[in-house]
C-alpha cells in the first residue's frame, strides 16, 4: 500500500506485514536518505532497494524487528521490495520517487 506525502530527506519508513508493504512518504529528496524497515509479519523477509543511485539488499529481517540504513540516492524511481523466506512465498513491491 503506498501512502501519499510530501518529498522529504529526513527519512522513509517501510513496514512489511504478511499482506502488504507500506511506505511513508512515497517521495524523497536526492541525497542521503535513511530508511527504517520494520517487519510486522510472521516470517523473515529479505528487503531490497533498487534504483539509479544505490542498490541494497539485506540478509533477512526477522519478525518483530527493525533496521535502519542510509543510502545516497540520486533523482529517479526506486523500488522497495520485500520477499518472504518461509511459509507461502510472498513478494511486495512499492515505488519511491526521488526528486532533485
Amino acid at each position: 500500500m503506498a501512502t501519499s506525502g510530501a518529498a522529504s530527506s529526513a527519512g522513509v519508513a517501510i513496514v512489511v506485514t504478511d499482506s502488504e508493504i507500506a511506505i511513508l512518504p512515497p517521495e524523497a529528496l536526492a541525497g542521503p536518505v535513511t530508511f527504517v524497515f520494520r517487519n510486522e509479519g510472521s516470517v523473515r523477509y529479505r528487503i531490497a532497494v533498487e534504483g539509479p543511485g544505490a542498490d541494497f539488499e539485506n540478509a533477512g529481517l526477522e519478525p518483530a524487528s527493525a533496521i535502519a540504513i542510509t543510502l545516497p540516492l540520486v533523482p529517479g524511481r526506486y523500488y522497495i521490495t520485500a520477499r518472504s523466506e518461509a511459509g507461502p512465498r510472498r513478494t511486495w513491491c512499492v515505488p519511491l520517487q526521488v526528486s532533485g
